[in-house]
């Protein structure tokens, strides 16, 4: 598989799964993700969750995939009252409510805590967009534009 064809087909979406890799190649050779987590052209995020290195850069990013590792979730308590500046102190760990079980996951963007509610709960949300940074295209640590 070519490195530059499959960054070009997933770095707009941020990041993505291997279920979305094989939808796209059904033969996809799986040992590739594995070569270029070691080279470092990809950052794992959860099992079967990736991303790009050049989202590090990009603070909102953290916040992005917080809805991605741990679906259905959204940003809330200490995290969201930050964002709006109604507390005065920065928060290091993410912290979402979703249905699902109470759960947390660390990765290099950063400390996810998922916190459970009630299903009849999870309403009252906003998507935000975010803003992405400019694509690069990394071939063996060259970069290309």
């Amino acid at each position: 598989m070519n490195w530059n064809l499959f960054r070009d087909q997933f770095y707009s979406l941020g990041c993505f799964s291997i279920h979305q890799v094989f939808a796209w190649h059904p033969t996809f050779d799986r040992n590739s993700l594995t070569r270029w987590l070691d080279k470092g052209y990809l950052i794992r995020l959860r099992r079967e969750l990736y991303t790009f290195p050049d989202y590090l850069g990009n603070p909102d990013m953290a916040t992005y995939f917080a809805g991605a590792i741990y679906k259905p979730s959204y940003i809330s308590l200490h995290r969201a009252l930050a964002f709006y500046g109604l507390i005065p102190e920065s928060v290091a760990q993410i912290t979402c409510v979703t249905s699902l079980k109470t759960t947390t996951f660390s990765n290099v963007f950063g400390v996810y805590s998922y916190k459970s509610v009630r299903p009849d709960l999870m309403f009252g949300y906003l998507l935000k967009p975010l803003a992405r940074p400019h694509p690069k295209c990394f071939s063996d640590g060259v970069e290309l534009f």
